[in-house]
Order: structure tokens, then C-alpha cells, then sequence
């Protein structure tokens, strides 16, 4: 059996060569000139890159000041942390209008016809007591020396002169074709009134208080018999309709209003009665109060009312509530 050889023991610890030294050396020169250029390089690769040190822009940049017009120690400060996120928009679902039902008109059974009306208001509550009062007779009647015997409206005068309702002008005269304004309306129905009025007076903006009408108007207002217009004015000096001295004694009566207003057709003027008076004239119509002159089947609504004409529709307001005994008159309008 051939036995091997022993090893060399200089093989283990030999030292290296001066080749060997040159090449490592070599090496190491070639590995440190390429760090050298990686990171000298503008926009090479960084160690920062790498994740092995921390880049100090970005430190720097986490916390910035923005500038602004405040004062330096005022200035806002945002940070990552305290950025507003902005929200993604979301869309909506558009809710449902909630159906309204519109508003219902009653229809008109007469066209609008121009003309002013006075305003209105609620009717006021029942009467305790009288709402007019019908003097008894205390003289002879006022002769008047332009009332005629046989003129249309001597009877209706007579009777309300002999109850000192109407009394005449200052000189002894009555002038009955005369336009009444709704000032002097006022005062023809004052005597009238009970002394107990339930509604307030209304201080009206074209009438003082030391007008020589305002008591007369106050207490046709306090009485249910009068209103104002919308604007807040009375219009004193303003003449009276026939439409609206009918509506002032309807008001102020309290009359049940009709049950149809079919009877305004048998005036042949029906057309000319203004839409919000239509009612009135119906019931007017058949309470007794419309006195036509000379005829009884035209009303002329919104024609000034005359003295001549207002006696007559006093008068029949009075024996509408039973206070005086009927006329018999061609020219009052039978129900």
C-alpha cells in the first residue's frame, strides 16, 4: 500500500505575492472612483435614494410659512398634519319638490268693470241694540222754496225734515238735484245713529281733526255705516255713487245678504254695477232700499248720488227696519 504525501505546510500560511497586492489595490481604486462619481453627479443616484440617509430637503419642506398680508406672527402655519384633505366630490341625489297645490280662484260670473271701491272689512258683531234710530216727528215740515209739492222726492223729504234729519242749507234752500259729497253723507246719516257705536274710529290721512266733518265721519265709521279706501284715506270732498250710498246703509244695517243676485238683471244699466258691489245691490234690491228717478228700472250705479236721491234711500232704510211707515212712490224698486 503506497502511502500519500505529506502536504506542504507552506501552503497554508503563504504570503501574498506582490501581483496579488497590485490587483486588490487596483480593485479598490476602480470601486472608489465609481462611488466617487455617483455621488458627485448632479442628478445621479443619491444615498438618500437608497434609503440610507434622511434627505434634508425634504425635512426642511414638512414645515413651510405662507406667506401672506398678516402680520408675521399671525401668519398660518401648514404642516402635513394640520393640511386640510380635500374631499371628493360626491354627487347627490336630487330630493323631491314637495308638491303645492295651487292656490284656487273661484271664478266671477261678471266681467271687472272699473270702479273704486271703498274698503271693506268684517262684518261687524250683532247689535245689542238699535242700529238706527228714527226720531219721531217734532214740527211741521220745512217748506222749502226749491222742493216744489209735486217734485218726485217732496214725500221723503217732508218726513225726514219733520224729524229734523234733514234740516237745509243756511239759506232755507234744500237744492235737490245737488251731488252729496261723502263728507256731507256723513252728516245726513249722523242723526240717524244710535248713541252706543261698537267699532273704533280711524284716523284717516286726509282728515284733521278740526275738520267740520270729522264728528259727523267718526261717527259714521264707530257705526258700521263708513269705511275709508285702501291708501288710508277717506276722501271727504270726494261725491258719493249712488252704489255707495247703497252699500253704506247695507253695511251699516246688517241686511242678510240675498240668497241669488239674479235680481240686478232687471236694471238695464246691470252691466255698469261694479263686480264687488253686485252683492250689495242684490240685497239692497231686495230690502226695498233702491229709489230709481225718473226710471225705476235704471240704477246709474256709479252716478253722484243727489240730496233728492239720498232722502229717499234714508227713508226706505228706515221702514226696512220698521221704524217708519211705507211711501207708496212710483220710483221705489218693489222686491
Amino acid at each position: 500500500m503506497t502511502g500519500q504525501p505529506p502536504p506542504d505546510p507552506r501552503s497554508r500560511n503563504r504570503d501574498l505575492g506582490f501581483d496579488e497586492l497590485v490587483a486588490i489595490f487596483v480593485s479598490l481604486a476602480a470601486i472608489g472612483t465609481i462611488l466617487f462619481w455617483g455621488l458627485t453627479r448632479g442628478d445621479g443616484m443619491r444615498l438618500t435614494d437608497l434609503g440610507v440617509f434622511a434627505d434634508p430637503t425634504l425635512e426642511s419642506d414638512r414645515t413651510r410659512i405662507i406667506p401672506g398680508t398678516r402680520p408675521e406672527s399671525d401668519r398660518t402655519i401648514i404642516t402635513e398634519e394640520s393640511a386640510p384633505i380635500q374631499p371628493s366630490p360626491t354627487v347627490q341625489a336630487p330630493i323631491p319638490a314637495t308638491p303645492v297645490a295651487p292656490a284656487v280662484v273661484p271664478p266671477r260670473s261678471v266681467t271687472d268693470r272699473a270702479a273704486t271701491a271703498p274698503q271693506t272689512t268684517p262684518a261687524p258683531p250683532a247689535a245689542t241694540g238699535p242700529i238706527v234710530i228714527a226720531p219721531p216727528p217734532t214740527a211741521a215740515a220745512v217748506q222749502f222754496p226749491d222742493v216744489p209739492a209735486d217734485y218726485w222726492a217732496r214725500p221723503f223729504i217732508d218726513d225726514l225734515s219733520q224729524r229734523r234729519i234733514i234740516t237745509g242749507l243756511e239759506d232755507g234752500t234744500y237744492r235737490p238735484e245737488q251731488a252729496v259729497t261723502r263728507a256731507q253723507f256723513a252728516t245726513l246719516i249722523q242723526s240717524i245713529l244710535p248713541p252706543d257705536r261698537t267699532q273704533a274710529s280711524i284716523a284717516f290721512n286726509d282728515v284733521s281733526a278740526d275738520y267740520w266733518a270729522t264728528p259727523a265721519i267718526n261717527a259714521a265709521v264707530q257705526s258700521g255705516f263708513l269705511r275709508g279706501y285702501p291708501d288710508g284715506s277717506f276722501q271727504p270732498d270726494q261725491p258719493v255713487s249712488r252704489v255707495q250710498v247703497l252699500t253704506s246703509l247695507v253695511n251699516g244695517l246688517q241686511l242678510s245678504p240675498a240668497a241669488s243676485n239674479d235680481n240686478v238683471n232687471r236694471y238695464t244699466d246691470a252691466d255698469q254695477i261694479p263686480d264687488w258691489a253686485i252683492p250689495i245691490v242684490a240685497t239692497a234690491t231686495n230690502e226695498g232700499l233702491v229709489v230709481n228717478h225718473p226710471d225705476v228700472n235704471q240704477l246709474n250705479p256709479n252716478q253722484p248720488a243727489t240730496r233728492a236721491e239720498i232722502a229717499a234711500i234714508i227713508y226706505q232704510a228706515l221702514e226696512a227696519t220698521g221704524q217708519v211707515p211705507p211711501i207708496q212712490s212710483q220710483f221705489v224698486v218693489q222686491p
